[in-house]
């Protein structure tokens, strides 16, 4: 999504020169014209659809893996809390945590919710975290957290504009 945005500010920047031969990356194959936002929707639909299979592929398995691991002592339990702390505030994925409990999951929902995107996306993004709330376990309270607030921030800010437009008009 960053760099989507970033190169449509580019491509509106440069409207009329042709873009330098190294700016060429697989976003680009994505249509940066000026309707740039609504052509990218199918693509993130879908991967976003995609994302919702793998969070339940890996849950499903990573029950499997579960019941075969014995119970873990107190000092696992320890490091296993730890080690989802660090994964939960980092920006790239960390093995063996679930999607679920990715600060990278996080960021980019939080992100895909927030108004500069546009609002056109937030039914797929709320669908993808409410379709995927069964599968959250331990970290929910974690995880949904930021995305409650994002929700309440948009909410706020549309009855702001509201209030303006009924005040102004």
């Amino acid at each position: 999504m960053y760099t989507s945005q970033k190169r449509y500010g580019l491509a509106t920047a440069n409207h009329g020169r042709a873009p330098p031969e190294d700016s060429l990356f697989e976003e680009s194959l994505i249509n940066l014209g000026q309707d740039q936002i609504w052509s990218e929707h199918p693509l993130q639909i879908e991967l976003l659809k995609l994302l919702q299979v793998l969070i339940v592929l890996e849950h499903h398995l990573g029950r499997a893996h579960e019941a075969v691991e014995n119970q873990p002592d107190l000092s696992r339990e320890w490091q296993r809390a730890l080690n989802f702390q660090q994964a939960i505030s980092a920006l790239q994925y960390v093995q063996p945590h679930p999607l679920t409990s990715q600060g990278l999951l996080v960021s980019a929902v939080v992100r895909g919710l927030q108004p500069a995107y546009g609002y056109g996306m937030h039914p797929a993004w709320v669908s993808l975290v409410t379709h995927s709330l069964p599968y959250f376990g331990k970290s929910l309270g974690w995880t949904v957290t930021p995305f409650v607030v994002q929700i309440c921030k948009n909410l706020d800010d549309l009855v702001k504009q509201y209030e303006r437009m009924s005040v102004g008009g």
